[in-house]
């Protein structure tokens, strides 16, 4: 065995590299067998892999730690109707800074359901200067 701070002698082809009997691949995509994105999420990855689509009807069973099954139910075909729902928050706050719930204060909350709008108002003095009372509010 030779020392270790003694440099290696050259291998038999004359060079420094190891001579490979192994022939070599240079196509890499063979070995490829699925390609992944890293940012999607592993429900999503599995509602892709399973086949499962928004907007269809499925039966689910489950069965103690194994996956559960999830079939189709193609005889159903009536598309549910989905609920949106949308929701704005507005608060005093520092310029260029999130709204802190220490000292900022909650101006207005609006929400959305289904076309349903609601409009809440705080009604404590945020100013320095009288603002008039607010009037029936027509959202349309």
């Amino acid at each position: 065995m030779p020392h270790p701070l003694m440099p290696c002698p050259p291998f038999r082809n004359g060079t420094d590299a190891p001579a490979s009997s192994a022939p070599k691949i240079t196509d890499q995509t063979e070995n490829i067998l699925d390609i992944r994105e890293y940012d999607v999420p592993y429900h999503v990855r599995v509602a892709i892999d399973l086949k499962i689509n928004v907007g269809h009807w499925y039966v689910v069973r489950g069965h103690g730690v194994e996956p559960p099954e999830v079939r189709l139910l193609e005889e159903q075909s009536d598309r549910p109707e989905p609920v949106v729902m949308a929701y704005d928050i507005e608060t005093t706050k520092l310029p260029l800074k999130f709204p802190d719930s220490n000292f900022d204060s909650v101006m207005m909350i609006s929400y959305m359901i289904d076309g349903q709008v609601c409009l809440c108002v705080c009604m404590e003095p945020l100013y320095s200067e009288q603002r008039p009372p607010f009037s029936e509010l027509d959202i349309m």
